[in-house]
């Protein structure tokens, strides 16, 4: 398992935010689904981002090319069905060093 991965399986609950809009619509953490993704719930409506997408995303920060375009490049059918999850993933990966 992906080391950034594991950080947040670990250190993530029920309830833990993991993005706020500039409006300030908070996103909560709602756990992990069968498949390993990430589910976050926006008002009423639970999200899901796929591990392959968190671990890519963080790989790119380490490089330093994770950004708006890249991910819309890399992962465009979520970039145009849930763009929400580019701002979960970068609240993330600010908010969860590996250290």
């Amino acid at each position: 398992m992906n080391e950034f991965y594991q950080l947040l399986w670990d250190n993530l609950n029920n309830g833990d935010v993991v993005y706020v809009t500039g409006n300030g619509t908070a996103y909560t953490f709602n756990g992990w689904s069968n498949d390993g993704s990430l589910k976050y719930n926006i008002n009423n409506s639970v999200k899901y981002i796929p591990s392959a997408t968190i671990i890519g995303c963080k790989d790119a920060s380490n490089l330093g090319i994770f950004n708006t375009n890249w991910f819309a490049n890399h992962f465009p059918m979520e970039y145009d069905t849930r763009p929400c999850n580019y701002g979960v993933i970068d609240f993330l990966i600010q908010n969860y060093p590996i250290e």
